[in-house]
């Protein structure tokens, strides 16, 4: 399992939801997210930044994970809060980031058990809105302003001459 490349199509359009929920083969694909999780230090990933064409992603942050399949935002905070963060796909890369500072959100979860409304706050809240992003064909980068993306663009360059 390897990240696929920024550019890579199934990164860049939104996924559409799961119409056949087979349960074995999403906690399998869950089972294999959580590790690579694990291996690579993040604390979340969607299954679409490792190809898997999957409408859902994995948080495992500190004490907390949670399996969301077909999640759906239901509900955003008016309140933002500017926090670094960084991708897997962007490795050692980080930029702060304007986001809700809390959403509700409807989704299965690894049991297949239907979670309506679930309210997410701090950290875990971060890592969710940005693992979403992903299935959304979005990068935590379209959130940044005119001066931050020139800087984002500074950075990456001189990323890619480094590797």
């Amino acid at each position: 399992m390897n990240i696929l490349p920024n550019e890579h199509p199934m990164l860049n359009s939104p996924l559409i939801d799961i119409q056949s929920i087979d349960m074995d083969e999403l906690r399998d694909i869950a089972d294999k997210l959580y590790s690579f999780v694990d291996k690579q230090g993040g604390a979340g990933l969607a299954a679409n930044q490792v190809g898997i064409d999957k409408r859902m992603f994995v948080v495992k942050y500190q004490d907390y994970q949670q399996t969301f399949i077909n999640p759906k935002v239901t509900w955003e905070s008016d309140n933002y809060l500017l926090l670094e963060e960084g991708c897997l796909t962007y490795p050692g890369l980080f930029m702060n980031v304007k986001r809700p500072d809390a959403i509700r959100m409807s989704f299965i979860d690894y049991e297949g058990k239907k979670q309506e409304e679930q309210l997410f706050m701090g950290v875990t809240n971060r890592i969710i809105q940005h693992e979403y992003d992903h299935m959304e064909g979005k990068f935590f980068w379209s959130h940044l302003s005119k001066i931050q993306l020139d800087r984002w663009n500074k950075k990456l360059k001189k990323s890619k001459k480094a590797a």
